[in-house]
């Protein structure tokens, strides 16, 4: 009977082994059979390790991918935000551009239309309508009292002497207290003949100095002007008035009509000095000193309120 030669790598070495059909055979090598089962139930037990082998697979490719894109994404948000902030920059250059250029424009206007107005004396209204603040210089004369009084009732009675005597007088409130001024003048020296009228008369009167003290207040430019053009006038007219009696109407009237059309501030002011225009339009000697008297008081009562 043929055998067949079974060939049987061991430890790295070739071993050839016969096969015999009979089972006497087989137990004769046991620790083949040992080994083939050995083998068998190894291979159930254990599974084969894998080999692995690096590679970039298409799961490890597509981060890489998405991060150049991402990166790409980002190169044109940033180039987009520049490419923005230029042209804002540019527009908002050109808009600061025009806006000082209109400034500029109205500033050389405002400038010929002052300079314009300025050069027409009668007209003063259309002088720069923002407040600031101006010091105004203090009016001070002498004054001829006829009495002080703290009722305002119990003046009636000397006022009344003066009235039939043929002077007027005037009332001026300063505090809680109520003053009768009978004339004024520049100097004390010039109340001198007035008061020697007055005592011949049995009306009893003394010089004494009045003021209303120098103020700061919040006017317009035109408006300011115009209360400057007042006490340049008071004063010719306290100088007028020391020396004859009267004063010139003609130039109080045109004060009052240069009243500038802006005017808020002094709008009060400028009221009650209107309703003395009839008076100032009839001054006499005797009536001259007290209608000043009026207009000064006017004027105080204006910058102290």
């Amino acid at each position: 009977m043929n055998r067949k030669t079974i060939i049987v790598w061991m430890d790295g070495k070739k071993t050839r082994i016969s096969k015999n059909k009979n089972s006497d055979q087989n137990s004769q090598h046991p620790h083949i059979n040992t080994e083939q089962a050995a083998a068998r139930e190894d291979n159930k037990e254990i599974e084969p390790v894998p080999t692995y082998i690096r590679q970039n697979t298409f799961d490890e490719e597509v981060p890489l991918k998405n991060s150049k894109r991402k990166n790409t994404k980002i190169y044109k948000h940033i180039f987009v935000a520049a490419i923005s902030a230029i042209l804002l920059g540019v527009g908002l250059g050109i808009f600061m551009l025009n806006m000082f250029t209109n400034i500029d424009a109205n500033a050389v206007n405002g400038k010929v239309n002052l300079q314009t107005d300025t050069s027409n004396t009668s007209n003063s209204g259309a002088a720069a309508s923002d407040l600031s603040t101006y010091t105004l210089k203090s009016i001070q004369a002498f004054v001829l009292q006829a009495g002080l009084f703290n009722d305002e009732s119990n003046v009636t009675v000397v006022q009344d002497k003066f009235k039939k005597a043929g002077f007027p007088t005037m009332v001026w409130k300063r505090d809680t207290q109520y003053y009768l001024f009978a004339n004024l003048a520049e100097t004390k020296d010039q109340t001198d003949s007035q008061k020697a009228t007055f005592k011949e008369l049995n009306l009893d009167t003394f010089a004494k100095k009045w003021a209303t003290n120098e103020v700061e207040i919040e006017l317009t430019e035109a408006e300011y002007n115009w209360i400057q053009d007042f006490h340049t006038l008071w004063n010719a007219s306290l100088k007028d008035v020391s020396k004859n009696q009267t004063f010139s109407s003609k130039d109080w009237n045109k004060w009052i009509e240069s009243y500038p059309d802006n005017g808020k501030n002094t709008t009060q002011f400028y009221e009650n000095v209107q309703s003395l225009k009839t008076n100032i339009d009839k001054a006499s000697e005797s009536s001259a000193p007290i209608i000043l008297l009026n207009l000064w008081n006017q004027y105080e009562n204006f910058v102290l309120k």
